[in-house]
């Protein structure tokens, strides 16, 4: 579920893919880029000499100890991520992304609404897993037409700026895995069934503040890929960067999930948090015609003169897991 919109997807095996860093185009992409190997890997002149000293590597990597050996420069972290929005294209079926094992098996969104309605009636399923439940919403009527949106999503990388120590990845204990598997914590410990979040801090216990995980979706942009440079000044808000203390305004173009105003709300609060309760929830604004937009018109008036502003409906979603 990603902002109340409840689907399924196929069998996802994604690769490494990136948003482009040259083109606006919607959904260019371009592949996460590898780093090198180690000099000192390189220049040792027996194949064991080598696996022996990349083994270093990995362990100042797990240790994260830059003096043992500095990894910095060849162990990147990428962060992938999956990203949903309403989308226009309604007749012609869209792969969410590429993979080399797995499609979806229909040829038109139609037609793999009544695949999916017909294995969830009858509890089967796609042998290879190839069917996602990927709903369809009426979101406008104009003339008495019905204007269709069609939900879709894609799982995307991207290789972060900053270095992220593993000692901020704290386990989490996942009760709806390990009860009904009878299993303790260390019995999932290093298996695939593991979970984690992330926290800098020293302290783990819930916050409604920004913190490491804000720091690096701000590195994402939306589906105007890393050219967005979009604001926000919906309802008479100015929308400023909770990251900075002064009157940075937030590029509301790359995915964030707080906002602060100039002035204080009815609860006496500035900073705003877009996904309410959902903590997982982030959002980038989009200007691109290939996604649906609702829109909301105010009317501003000082006696006979009359102000409308046209407010549109920018996001589309994100969710971090």
């Amino acid at each position: 579920v990603m902002n109340g919109v409840e689907f399924r997807t196929r069998h996802n095996d994604y690769k490494l893919r990136m948003p482009s860093t040259t083109s606006g185009d919607y959904h260019a992409y371009e592949n996460v880029p590898f780093p090198e190997v180690p000099p000192s890997v390189k220049s040792k002149h027996s194949v064991q000499d080598q696996i022996q000293e990349m083994r270093e590597y990995f362990r100042a990597f797990k240790d994260h100890s830059t003096t043992h050996r500095d990894y910095r420069s060849f162990f990147k972290p990428v962060l992938c991520y999956l990203e949903g929005a309403w989308t226009l294209s309604t007749k012609k079926l869209d792969e969410p992304f590429q993979s080399d094992r797995h499609f979806i098996d229909a040829d038109s969104w139609f037609d793999l609404m009544d695949k999916v309605r017909f294995s969830s009636y009858t509890g089967s399923k796609s042998v290879l897993e190839n069917f996602a439940y990927l709903p369809t919403t009426i979101y406008n009527v104009s003339d008495g037409i019905p204007q269709y949106a069609q939900w879709n999503y894609r799982i995307m990388c991207h290789p972060l700026t900053i270095d992220l120590p593993t000692k901020y990845l704290v386990r989490e204990d996942d009760l709806i895995y390990r009860f009904p598997q009878r299993k303790t914590m260390g019995q999932i410990t290093n298996s695939r069934a593991e979970r984690y979040h992330l926290n800098e801090r020293s302290i783990d216990h819930f916050s409604n503040s920004k913190g490491i995980l804000d720091d690096l979706m701000y590195q994402i942009p939306g589906k105007d890929n890393y050219q967005a440079n979009l604001h926000d000044s919906s309802f008479d808000m100015v929308m400023e960067d909770v990251r900075y203390n002064n009157h940075t305004l937030v590029n509301t173009g790359y995915y964030h999930r707080y906002f602060k105003t100039l002035g204080k709300g009815a609860m006496g609060l500035k900073s705003t948090h877009r996904g309410f309760s959902d903590a997982n929830l982030f959002v980038a604004e989009t200007d691109t015609p290939w996604n649906s937009a609702s829109f909301v018109w105010q009317i501003k008036g000082v006696r006979a003169l009359f102000k409308i502003l046209k407010y549109r409906d920018f996001r589309n979603f994100l969710g971090y897991r």
